[in-house]
């Protein structure tokens, strides 16, 4: 037979695998579209009969090619089932999975950025959100229980408040590490943090459309600089004189000047688009962001891969998914934001995967 053919039938199957996997593997069933099922098992069906009409005797690599196709058929008809039958217990179930989901990406959120990291130099702004976040969750989660007696968010709420007692119990080790050890080792602790305030801005914000970038984000990065500075100082007035720590003050406080002036003009920005426009925008920022994760790691030697260029992806995703929750929380029917986010969580929990399997590849998992 025409090995051209062969070719691209197993491409297409590839194709529609490779689907499923980014839309369904590994997701919660109550999260997922059944319609977006139904077509994918309609597009594999459709290639397994044209494969069928592609038989000419005996051909056992075309043969393979139907197999799979129609074991992926049976798994994914299957799935189906399962999805339809979370989902008709009710739109609580619904509520209940995509909180569980805004609560991994919090604890997520903390694997990347402080578990095994210096307590001395770890982000209090950062942790002091994610904080905030989880008690939101926990907040949402004690509310639909009061209307639905859910075994599963009952689950996930314990985690919830475990995970929330851990972190405010990290936040005062951290305050109590910034505070400890010698004046040299604070000035060098303090230099690292302005240094990851200064990464933030160059990840989140340089170069970037204004529009979609979150205020809250550089109003915590301004916060924290503010903090770093007063220690900076405060050393200072403490022993001897650091020409160092003056170097430090000085690019800070240059820094802040720079960063206070772009969060007025983000704000000014954002008072001047429409809702729509900024739904659009959003999405067009995702896919800069999905562009750019495609570029670095999809179909690379995991191994070789920048855990820190992955990880600000995550973030700056993140960031996005944030965004698009109030816009939602603001027009839950405007369509476009709706189907956004849905795509943009999906590829949060694809890259955060992803994020443990290169750790796993180069020994630091």
């Amino acid at each position: 037979m025409d090995r051209q053919k062969l070719e691209d039938l197993q491409q297409k199957v590839d194709a529609v695998s490779q689907r499923y996997d980014a839309r369904f593997a590994g997701k919660a069933r109550a999260t997922r579209s059944v319609e977006e099922l139904d077509e994918i098992i309609r597009d594999l069906k459709a290639l397994h009969t044209e494969g069928q009409g592609l038989m000419n005797g005996d051909n056992t690599e075309l043969q393979q090619i139907l197999e799979t196709a129609q074991s992926n058929i049976d798994l994914y008809t299957e799935e189906r089932k399962k999805i339809v039958d979370i989902q008709n217990q009710g739109p609580e179930v619904v509520e209940g999975a995509m909180l569980a989901n805004w609560a991994n990406f919090v604890f997520d959120e903390y694997h990347r950025h402080f578990a095994g990291k210096n307590r001395g130099t770890r982000d209090v702004g950062r942790i002091d959100e994610m904080i905030a976040e989880l008690e939101g969750v926990k907040d949402d989660m004690e509310a639909l229980l009061k209307k639905s007696d859910l075994e599963g968010t009952q689950k996930d709420l314990e985690v919830v408040k475990n995970n929330l007692k851990m972190y405010q119990d990290e936040l005062e080790n951290i305050l109590a590490a910034r505070r400890a050890g010698t004046r040299d080792e604070r000035i060098s602790n303090l230099a690292n943090m302005a240094n990851d305030q200064f990464s933030i801005y160059r990840a989140q914000f340089a170069g970037k459309g204004r529009t979609t970038r979150r205020p809250g984000l550089l109003e915590r990065v301004i916060k924290n600089l503010n903090g770093i500075l007063n220690d900076m100082r405060e050393l200072n007035t403490k022993g001897t004189r650091s020409e160092i720590n003056v170097k430090n003050i000085t690019i800070v406080q240059e820094n802040l000047k720079l960063y206070t002036g772009e969060l007025k003009e983000i704000k000014s920005a954002r008072d001047n688009t429409t809702l729509e426009d900024f739904a659009g925008m959003l999405g067009g920022a995702a896919n800069d962001t999905m562009a750019a994760y495609r570029e670095h790691f999809a179909g690379q030697n995991r191994a070789t891969r920048d855990l820190d260029l992955l990880s600000s992806l995550i973030d700056e995703m993140y960031e996005i998914a944030l965004q698009m929750r109030e816009v939602k929380d603001a027009a839950p029917d405007l369509d476009v934001n709706s189907r956004n986010i849905q795509i943009v969580l999906d590829n949060l929990i694809m890259y955060q995967t992803e994020y443990r399997r290169v750790q796993e590849a180069k020994g630091q998992g």
